[in-house]
């Protein structure tokens, strides 16, 4: 439907089922820390939620949006997308060019995210992108409710 009107699908990316259940173990097993959290969350989650947008894209011919993108692997996923003509584009965020993992916990929850903060090669990946244009442009993702 939105294809038929030739406007842009905004889509937060990640395998819900998938992180909700690693989630739901991770706190039976006590394990609370934004570490924890973020483990939570791992890379394939983010990847292969961008990876079946894409492929509905292509489908559908609907022009799609990527946002909050923390990882290289989704990015090259958007750039190969782009190099067989999907019109797809994506986003990052300040907070995953500015944090990484390493300091989460000392941090504290005001650093809790979706997708999460990264590692430092995933940052320097995602700098990279913004550098060389692989990444559209770069968002706040301001929530209002938090």
């Amino acid at each position: 439907q939105v294809a038929k009107t030739g406007k842009v699908l905004a889509i937060h990316a990640e395998n819900a089922p998938i992180t909700d259940k690693l989630g739901a173990l991770a706190y039976q097993n006590g394990e609370t820390t934004l570490a924890a959290y973020v483990a939570t969350r791992p890379v394939f989650t983010e990847v292969e939620a961008i990876q079946k947008a894409i492929l509905f894209a292509k489908e559908t011919g609907c022009r799609i949006h990527i946002c909050h993108v923390a990882c290289q692997e989704g990015v090259e996923e958007v750039l190969k997308a782009q190099a067989e003509g999907v019109d797809v584009t994506c986003e990052t965020c300040t907070h995953y060019l500015y944090f990484t993992t390493d300091e989460l916990d000392a941090i504290g929850p005001v650093v809790k995210c979706s997708p999460p903060i990264r590692d430092a090669d995933q940052q320097a990946a995602l700098w990279n992108h913004v550098q060389t244009g692989g990444i559209a442009f770069v968002t706040s993702d301001h929530s209002p409710c938090t």
